[in-house]
């Protein structure tokens, strides 16, 4: 494999503990209760829309004006909580020193993940990101694979998508590239088959 187009939570990044307090602090916004952490955590993996409105849990609020409470949150604690999943940052410099070429494929909104890709000092190593409304759809919808790849300059058969959960795989499935799954992230690969299961992330170079 050449290219690697990484999904971000879960896969490149903890961002739990600061996605748990930012839906919390919108649900407080709408003098709602918090809700455990680990309910939140299921609801993560289809964008902050989706989210939200999951974080609601059928509580009379607009989704649009939730939307925006929760990016308002979730930008004001951003980089609070959140850090690089186990072993990978010696396995992007591993798979730099090999000639990878790297993207990131999330349906964060791409401003948000343009910024935590900066802080993590991570541009050499990821310098294509395509998050929430760089392209018309979210994953599992296989556009933002297809516009990594394309901006890469890379081939579907060189390809592999790197996720934790069947968003990443479905999207890789549909755009036609393989996929690696990880054991240690957020989701689960529900009824999709990756190519390959990886309890973490630091066997990719082997691939390379």
């Amino acid at each position: 494999m050449k290219f690697f187009l990484f999904d971000m939570d879960g896969t490149l990044l903890d961002t739990l503990g600061d996605l748990i307090a930012a839906a919390n602090a919108m649900r407080q916004r709408f003098g709602l209760e918090p809700i455990p952490g680990e309910r939140i955590r299921s609801y993560i993996g289809n964008g902050l829309g989706k989210l939200a409105t999951r974080s609601l849990e059928g509580a009379p609020v607009d989704a649009a004006e939730a939307l925006a409470v929760l990016k308002a949150c979730y930008a004001e604690r951003l980089f609070e909580r959140t850090h690089p999943m186990p072993y990978v940052e010696e396995t992007l410099a591993a798979l730099h020193r090999k000639g990878a070429k790297m993207a990131v494929v999330t349906n964060k909104a791409s401003e948000l993940a343009h910024r935590l890709v900066a802080h993590f000092g991570w541009e050499d190593y990821l310098p294509v990101v395509i998050g929430g409304g760089d392209v018309p759809t979210l994953k599992p919808e296989p556009e933002g694979v297809l516009e990594a790849l394309s901006r890469l300059d890379g081939t579907k058969e060189e390809a592999c998508v790197v996720g934790d959960n069947y968003t990443d795989l479905e999207a890789a499935r549909r755009a036609g590239v393989a996929s690696a799954f990880l054991e240690n992230g957020f989701g689960s690969p529900r009824e999709e088959i990756p190519t390959r299961r990886l309890g973490d992330i630091r066997s990719l170079p082997d691939l390379a």
